[in-house]
This record gives C-alpha cells, sequence and structure tokens, in this order.
C-alpha cells in the first residue's frame, strides 16, 4: 500500500482528519544548515533521515500546540534491532505496535 493509498483510505472514516504538510523546505534548510559539513561526501542514510526527522518535528509541534498524541509506527521486530530513526520514527508519545513482530503486522 502506498502512503497515497493509506492516507485516501484514512480520509474516508469520518473520524479521521488528513492533513498534508510539505517538508520540502524544511529538508532544503537542514541540507543548506549543513552544506559545508557536508561536502565532499556522497549522499547516504543521513539525508533519508533528515526527512523523517522533518515529519517528525512538525508532528510533535501539532501535537504539543493540538493536544493530540503522536502515534509512533516501530513494531516489535523493529525495536529489538534499533532499526529506526531517533527524532523521527521514534517521535511520539505512543508505540501502538510496540508488542507486534513485523511478520505478523506487516501488510502488504
Amino acid at each position: 500500500m502506498s502512503v497515497e493509498d493509506a492516507a485516501n483510505a484514512c480520509s474516508k472514516s469520518k473520524h479521521s482528519q488528513n492533513e498534508v504538510i510539505e517538508i520540502q523546505d524544511i529538508y532544503n534548510s537542514f541540507e543548506k544548515s549543513l552544506k559545508k559539513e557536508f561536502k565532499g561526501k556522497k549522499k547516504d542514510k543521513t539525508e533519508e533521515n533528515l526527512q523523517s526527522r522533518s515529519r517528525g518535528v512538525l508532528l510533535m509541534a501539532i501535537s504539543n500546540k493540538s493536544g493530540y498524541l503522536v502515534l509512533t509506527t516501530g513494531n516489535k521486530s523493529e525495536t529489538a534491532v534499533g532499526y529506526s530513526t531517533l527524532y523521527g520514527d521514534t517521535a511520539g508519545g505512543f508505540a501502538v505496535l510496540k508488542d507486534v513482530p513485523q511478520k505478523i503486522g506487516f501488510i502488504n
């Protein structure tokens, strides 16, 4: 299921609200700020993690301002091996899938 498919499915529920907030400007600001430190180094997971952290910052800001609870997406398998982006995927107040192994919880 793509992100767009998931968003469309969620938006059809009368109990959900769907908003799209672009992170490109925030990501570009990070890249600009880190240009000197990244000079001469090829792109890698660092840039992907910056995207995740940008989303985390926005979600936590909305949570703080609105009193909402951000849910994290990590499952038991990912948590066990440390497969997550600190301050990105892990930014939130409750891990809904914390006790669900990936093998059980993965949906195609």
